[in-house]
């Protein structure tokens, strides 16, 4: 089938987008990134630290995770015109093989694996991914219902969900002490996981219960955003040219909101009413980049910058893990040691510079090998055949 460029890029800008989320967690770890008030950060790097939580976090994500809907699809559609037998089964290898790159993920290299979770969500989609359009039409439908029923429902919620004591903050930061100085079997096999502010939360909240609630939430999530990206394959979207205001036009309108919105949460962190409220704009402010940047890409397509974008977007999953492992070095005890320093702008900028690196380095490789090297054992597994093609 014919490949879709502009996926391409796209996925290749949301591992940029990703690659500064995360720095959140690789300068103040998992847990710290919740609590920053335990560390010495100056204004200037506060402008940064916000820039990303407004613009950046929870934004991108999604973006990655429909690509990856969109593109489960049409690796279903192409065994179907290639007649593949046993189609299913055959994407049923390609998500165990995810959850095994997530589970050597996040044991080995860094705890804010995503693999491991997309793996395990797409196992039921593939149960319905024959389904057709209109099927999916209802299902995107039903989610964004969903959304905006329970982002309301959180605004009358007078639930008291935070956990902040002081022993707790103590725990933090002696955790993020370790990674600053610990070698690589301290901070990767000694560290206390359990430490998340928003699974204490939870866990207070649901009790004995707090665990599989986690699960689901976190199965439900991608597998949400999984049926989306199929929808805009079977609806064909993204090869559409017209922008219609219900369907596009009307996200890129509200960029502005959403930004608006996700400042309001770091304005007035302890109102319901803002952060509930984000749950829904983190998701309209990634429709609003996906929907800006397929306008540019079909207007500036043939710039260098788009062709970038296109090139690390194709070896997407291969960058992602050397994203993690040079994070870590820089980040880790074993590395620079990084972590919790009062340098998070340098960290923005030193990372945009890397992926820019990444761009370089994905177009070159990429006029000598057709897929990446994680790309090319996920296909090999996939098909269970080795493809002797570069």
């Amino acid at each position: 089938m014919k490949r879709v460029h502009v996926v391409d890029a796209l996925r290749g800008f949301s591992l940029l987008g990703i690659f500064l989320a995360n720095l959140l967690i690789f300068h103040f770890s998992l847990s710290g990134k919740e609590y920053l008030d335990i560390f010495h950060i100056s204004s200037w790097n506060y402008l940064f630290i916000n820039i990303v939580k407004v613009g950046i976090e929870n934004s991108f994500l999604p973006i990655f995770a429909i690509l990856f809907g969109f593109s489960m699809d049409k690796l279903y559609q192409s065994m179907k015109v290639k007649k593949y037998k046993m189609k299913r089964l055959k994407l049923l290898f390609r998500a165990f093989f995810l959850i095994l790159i997530g589970i050597v993920h996040g044991m080995f290299i860094w705890e804010g694996d995503i693999l491991f979770t997309y793996g395990l969500a797409m196992i039921p989609l593939i149960l319905f991914i024959s389904f057709g359009e209109k099927f999916y039409k209802i299902v995107v439908f039903i989610i964004l219902s969903l959304a905006i029923v329970f982002s309301v429902s959180g605004i009358f919620d007078n639930s008291n969900m935070s956990v902040n004591t002081s022993t707790f903050k103590e725990e933090v930061k002696q955790n993020v002490q370790l990674m600053q100085t610990g070698n690589y079997e301290e901070i990767h096999f000694n560290l206390d996981d359990s430490l998340d502010p928003k699974f204490k939360s939870l866990k207070e909240k649901f009790g004995a219960s707090a665990p599989p609630f986690i699960f689901m939430l976190a199965l439900l999530f991608p597998l949400s955003l999984f049926a989306i990206g199929v929808y805009f394959s079977k609806s064909g979207w993204f090869t559409k040219s017209e922008l219609t205001f219900w369907g596009n036009k009307i996200f890129i309108y509200l960029i502005p909101v959403s930004l608006l919105v996700k400042s309001l949460v770091l304005i007035y962190p302890q109102s319901n009413t803002y952060t509930s409220l984000s749950l829904i704009f983190d998701i309209t402010l990634s429709m609003g980049y996906i929907v800006l940047f397929k306008v540019l890409y079909k207007r500036y397509e043939n710039r260098i910058i788009f062709k970038g974008f296109e090139s690390i977007g194709k070896v997407s999953l291969s960058m992602y893990i050397m994203q993690s492992v040079i994070g870590t070095l820089i980040y880790y005890g074993y590395g620079l040691g990084l972590i919790g320093k009062d340098l998070f702008s340098l960290g923005f900028i030193s990372f945009i510079i890397i992926y820019f690196i990444q761009c370089y380095i994905a177009s070159i490789y990429l006029k000598h090998f057709r897929y990446g090297p994680l790309e090319y054992l996920l296909r090999v597994v996939t098909y269970t055949k080795i493809n002797s093609k570069k």
